[in-house]
This record gives structure tokens, C-alpha cells and sequence, in this order.
């Protein structure tokens, strides 16, 4: 099975309430199982400018995950639509794909993307 390279921001709630956020690259299996365990459920994927596709769980809403505000910093980075502007949010972990080839297959994740990540990381903490 065709591999292909993610990036994850995991996120948790420390023992403090704190946002706790965990940034990491590596490749998956090309297929909407191994998508799933990635985020831990149904995938969604957010609008972007078609940079970088993000993926969440589409049910994050309704399963009490915690705001994912780092990956909505990444989502400011491609959102052309107005997303986060208009008051969406992400929850939960999210997975950073590169956008679909010609025949609508995922791609690796852009090989800039996981230092642009770790930026927003130190900006935000």
C-alpha cells in the first residue's frame, strides 16, 4: 500500500487544565482506516487554498474534544474561505496531508509545512 507523509497536532489537557500540544511528522498508510485511527474517528477535511489539506473528526464537536488553537493557526495559513474569521474551530487532533494529485489521491505533506508548525509553536507559547 502506497505511504504517504503527515503531520499531527495532537492536543490534551494537562492534570493543570492546561492546552498541552503535541507536533509530529511521519508517514500512514494511504487509506481512509489508517486516516481514521489518526484522528480517532470519521475524517472531515477543512476548506483550504489547496496548499495542504487539513483532516479532523468530523464529530469533534459533539465528543468534548479540546480546542485545537495551534491547528487553527495553521488552518489561518490556507484558510481562503474565511473559516476561522467566521468562528469555526478545531478540536481534537489533526492531521496535515499535502492536497489531492489529478486523481484524487492525497499527497505528502509539504516538506516546509511541519518548520512552518514548529514556528507557530514558539510563537504561541
Amino acid at each position: 500500500m502506497k505511504q504517504i507523509k503527515v503531520i499531527i497536532i495532537a492536543v490534551a489537557l494537562t492534570d493543570e487544565g492546561a492546552t498541552e500540544y503535541v507536533v509530529g511528522e511521519g508517514t500512514i498508510d494511504h487509506s481512509l482506516d489508517a486516516m481514521q485511527r489518526m484522528v480517532g474517528g470519521l475524517i472531515e477535511f477543512c476548506p483550504t487554498d489547496d496548499t495542504f489539506d487539513i483532516v479532523v473528526n468530523e464529530e469533534f464537536m459533539f465528543n468534548n474534544s479540546v480546542r485545537n488553537e495551534l491547528a487553527e493557526q495553521v488552518w489561518k495559513l490556507v484558510d481562503k474561505y474565511g473559516c476561522i474569521d467566521a468562528g469555526h474551530q478545531l478540536r481534537g487532533d489533526v492531521m496535515l496531508i499535502g492536497s489531492t494529485d489529478g486523481q484524487g489521491n492525497s499527497t505528502d505533506v509539504p516538506d516546509d509545512l511541519f518548520d512552518k508548525v514548529q514556528a507557530l509553536c514558539t510563537v504561541s507559547s
